[in-house]
């Protein structure tokens, strides 16, 4: 696994046999209408529970590819000005039990009102975040999918992976990250 910075306080695992960080990689999928098209399809019944309204699927890859573009700019845009409260307002705790444990599992969620886009990070003391992984969350919970549960797991591998290399805090990150 290699860290990449993407911009001030944010980072993106990259993984072995990956061409790009998990942040490039997802804008990349959500942004192109063959892979949306697949992922709908091969999630049809969870597209259909009538949780995000009744649209077509041809819809839902464009306000998808839509949204981000929006979310891309957001996190970059936040990422830019060293703006802490602004990133801790995107970067949610991903649960309560979450909230205040160093290393911390965080959500940022895309910019509609009901986005299923999600960025999963792991908050490195000190306001840094580490993006992880993201997906297309169309079900109220992780576990009960294969891709979102594995976006729960990559979570746990890079802390595991942090806490090995003895990253405890933002400069560590930079420093780790400067060395590879």
């Amino acid at each position: 696994m290699r860290i990449e910075k993407i911009n001030s306080d944010i980072y993106a695992a990259k993984y072995p046999g990956q061409k790009q960080n998990e942040f490039g990689r997802l804008i990349k999928c959500w942004k192109d209408p063959e892979y949306l098209e697949q992922f709908f399809e091969d999630n049809i019944e969870d597209f259909n529970s009538g949780f995000y309204n009744d649209i077509s699927i041809e819809d839902a890859i464009f306000e998808t590819i839509e949204e981000a573009s929006a979310f891309e700019q957001k996190v970059l845009q936040l990422a830019k000005g060293k703006d802490i409260k602004g990133l801790e307002s995107l970067f949610k705790p991903l649960s309560e039990i979450q909230k205040e444990i160093p290393y911390g599992n965080r959500k940022a969620y895309g910019t509609r009102r009901k986005s299923w886009l999600r960025l999963y990070a792991v908050k490195v003391p000190e306001n840094g975040y580490l993006i992880t992984g993201g997906a297309i969350k169309l079900t109220k919970k992780m576990e009960v999918r294969e891709h979102t549960t594995k976006e729960l797991k990559k979570m746990d591998q890079c802390k595991a992976f942090l806490k090995s290399k003895g990253v405890f805090d933002q400069d560590g990150l930079l420093d780790f990250e400067l060395e590879l």
